[in-house]
């Protein structure tokens, strides 16, 4: 009984662990959604343009940018932290450790 109790647990903790973070419906979270599929992605080229568009003040560091990727392995994202409008607080584990950022 106790091991069923376990399985079930384990069962239940993988599941939940499984699903993934929903962003709100706010701009702040579609410009996060946006910068976060990019950074991840594997298109150097589609990243700076996107910086060039949303984020000029960091387009001209693209090198430096590609850098973090590739040391970070990207990011998951764990938890939403706080939403607004405006603004997105948003907890992030580095893929390629056990780092997190915010």
């Amino acid at each position: 009984m106790r091991l069923a109790r376990l399985i079930a647990l384990l069962l239940f903790v993988s599941v939940a662990s499984a699903q993934k973070v929903q962003l709100p419906d706010t701009p702040a979270a579609r410009q996060c959604a946006a910068w976060l599929k990019l950074f991840d992605g594997n298109d150097r080229e589609a990243y700076g343009a996107y910086l060039e568009k949303s984020i000029p003040s960091r387009a001209g560091h693209l090198d430096q940018e590609w850098d973090f990727r590739e040391r970070t392995g990207g990011f998951e994202l764990e938890k939403i932290e706080d939403s607004t409008p405006a603004t997105l607080v948003a907890l992030l584990k580095e893929r390629g450790s056990d780092q997190f950022a915010r």
